[in-house]
């Protein structure tokens, strides 16, 4: 984790680069607010990349550099339409439509789901306080359906008009995986898988 920071706060401003404090503090941030520190976890939810388990609550990051690479994150949603969870995407339009054809040709159509409600695309060119608020009432409905997990793909928008500058994006992280796990159960077991996908080479 402590590279991948390291790596982020390069591609900020030169100020960012020099305030190690900044970077240390984003840094216990995820330490002490991940989930990997909460005892033995079981990896029992399909990830939908490279044939990989992950634990109910996990929060992965998947750098893709090619478009291959790009149209297997899809595969993070489609597991999750065939064990009945609702999927969440969140991006910039043109990172979503990708998505949502990448789902169409592995033969799950994203009309059908939307209609459902199994599918629901939250835009991140928007205020972050509104994006949070909507992706947390999506999840919100579901819980109360009853529905017995959340996948939430987020496809970050590095240097994409609208989104947050370079060193945001680790804040912005943080809070949407603060939202989710703050969000309550209400009687079904909700837990949220959420990979962010970004271009390393854009």
């Amino acid at each position: 984790m402590q590279l991948v920071v390291g790596s982020l706060g390069q591609l900020g401003c030169r100020e960012a680069e020099e305030n190690g404090a900044e970077r240390d503090r984003l840094l216990t941030l995820f330490r002490t607010r991940g989930f990997h520190h909460r005892g033995p976890r079981e990896r029992s939810v399909p990830l939908g990349v490279v044939d990989a388990l992950a634990s109910p609550g996990d929060h992965i990051s998947y750098f893709w550099e090619s478009e291959g690479e790009f149209d297997a994150a899809a595969g993070f949603l489609a597991p999750g339409v065939e064990r009945d969870e609702v999927c969440v995407l969140l991006g910039h339009a043109a990172a979503s439509s990708r998505v949502l054809a990448g789902l169409e040709r592995r033969g799950v159509p994203p009309d059908d789901l939307e209609r459902r409600d199994r599918l629901h695309t939250v835009s991140g060119q928007q205020p972050s306080d509104a994006m949070l608020q909507e992706i947390s009432d999506r999840v919100r409905t579901a819980v109360d359906r009853g529905v017995p997990m959340v996948r939430v793909l987020g496809n970050l928008g590095w240097g994409h008009p609208g989104w947050p500058a370079e060193r945001d994006v680790l804040r912005l992280e943080a809070r949407v995986t603060d939202a989710i796990r703050n969000l309550p159960s209400v009687g079904s077991r909700v837990e949220a898988s959420c990979s962010a996908a970004s271009n390393a080479t854009r």
